[in-house]
């Protein structure tokens, strides 16, 4: 059902904001857009981001106070 799906989402979302770097799947998950899509904010530099080597992560905080926002005005990295 739904309600299940609600809360398992719910789960996941408590589990991602424990954590400081999201890597590009979970950050999909949680913005609901697709791969592309974020990978095309990260190279225009719209959403938060840092790289580890060659591995893309979004922290966590910023990346929420950048949705907040309405997806502008981010800390740009």
């Amino acid at each position: 059902s739904s309600d299940l799906l609600v809360q398992e989402f719910q789960m996941e979302l408590s589990s991602f904001q424990d954590k400081y770097g999201l890597t590009v799947n979970e950050a999909v998950k949680v913005m609901g857009i697709c791969e592309r899509k974020v990978r095309e904010l990260i190279k225009e530099n719209e959403i938060p981001h840092f790289r580890v080597g060659r591995a893309v992560r979004i922290p966590w905080k910023p990346l929420k106070e950048w949705m907040d926002n309405g997806g502008t005005g981010g800390d740009k990295r």
